[in-house]
């Protein structure tokens, strides 16, 4: 299948298979316009699904969570998609009607009109953008987003009893719809769900019913997903650290230190299964210890006996030692040189009964493959 793009500062018009929104949900930072060209698939936009096939025409939102599944091998689409800066002054004063309404109904698979519009809407800029050396391209996208917008506000007015297939009563769309917009407006300063029903005049209890009925999931498993989509967004487009993301974020100084360790752990688990492929024992001692540390002091889930027996472990110069097991207790595993086993485990037993008033249990273990296909 052949692609085509054309491009200029701010608008991009392509012929894609829309590949990079599949597997998982995505916040957008752009707006576009999607004509489908041929095949099938499903669009989740903000936890609804949209059935796309050839001529339907859909619209997507800065800050919209897209997901493409069911797809099938010939789909493909034609897409403009503009910088998020261009929305406010495209949409005029009718940006909140416009965008409000665009919400309710991103998808029209049945009216042929829309569809005519988008097609010559396309077919002109594709003019626009292979003349050599245009200087206006974007101020030419500007208008014709105005014109759409307009154009679509029009239509919506004039068929207004046309109602959008879709799941729910009215009252339950519409207050789903603004409890979405007020999370693409307020994720940064609240994940609180009373805040949101707040906003709405509603009761917590209530809003969950509607979000449950809409999307399956509970009020609050929507605000966590969308935030995290954000932060997701943020990391790969900022040069913000994860610190300054968590406080931009609303977090509290717990949930940074319970994030940075998180991170730190991802990449400690690659920097050992490297190391133990080289059979590089002293890296793997190291990442261990670095780990013990973080559990201990930013996930806090250690204890004092467990980190009393890893500062001996130390002193031993035993090679890698962490907490093991559920947290707050249970055992530490050691990585220890055969020549400093006996005389690290007797020191542990001693100074271990003589600070705790009892002995600790050794369980004697070896390095093995493990678990592996033989034949």
């Amino acid at each position: 299948m052949k692609f085509e793009t054309f491009a200029s500062d701010k608008a991009q018009l392509c012929t894609t298979s829309l590949k990079e929104l599949e597997a998982e949900s995505n916040v957008i930072d752009y707006g576009a316009i999607i004509l489908c060209k041929g095949g099938t698939a499903t669009m989740r936009i903000d936890f609804k699904d949209w059935h796309l096939k050839k001529d339907a025409v859909i619209t997507l939102f800065p800050n919209d969570m897209v997901m493409l599944h069911n797809v099938s091998d010939d789909f493909e689409v034609e897409m403009l998609r503009y910088d998020k800066t261009m929305l406010r002054e495209a949409s005029l004063q009718l940006e909140q009607t416009v965008y409000s309404l665009l919400r309710k109904d991103r998808c029209r698979t049945d009216k042929q009109v829309v569809t005519l519009i988008i097609e010559n809407m396309f077919s002109l800029l594709r003019l626009y953008f292979i003349q050599k050396d245009c200087t206006c391209l974007d101020q030419l996208v500007l208008y014709q987003l105005k014109a759409f917008f307009l154009g679509f506000y029009d239509w919506m007015v004039r068929n207004r009893h046309e109602e959008p297939e879709g799941y729910g009563s009215r009252r339950t769309n519409e207050l789903f719809n603004m409890f979405m917009e007020d999370l693409e407006q307020y994720y940064m300063k609240s994940h609180d769900v009373a805040f949101y029903a707040g906003k709405l005049n509603i009761t917590p209890k209530y809003l969950n019913t509607i979000v449950r009925n809409m999307t399956g999931h509970t009020t609050k498993n929507i605000i966590d997903q969308y935030v995290t989509l954000q932060i997701k967004l943020q990391l790969r487009n900022s040069e913000k650290s994860v610190k300054q993301l968590s406080w931009d974020f609303n977090f509290s100084d717990e949930d940074i230190k319970r994030a940075t360790f998180v991170l730190g752990e991802k990449d400690r688990v690659l920097a050992v299964c490297d190391a133990l492929t080289k059979g590089d024992y002293e890296t793997v001692g190291k990442k261990m210890y670095e780990t013990h540390e973080g559990l201990s002091k930013d996930y806090e889930v250690s204890c004092e006996e467990i980190d009393f027996l890893v500062e001996i472990a130390k002193a031993h110069g035993v090679t890698g030692c962490r907490i093991m097991g559920g947290g707050f207790g249970g055992c530490t595993i050691n990585l220890v040189k055969e020549e400093l086993y006996d005389s690290f485990v007797n020191d542990a037993k001693e100074k271990y009964n003589e600070k705790y008033g009892r002995e600790p249990k050794v369980y004697d273990v070896v390095i093995k493959d493990g678990s592996h296909k033989v034949c």
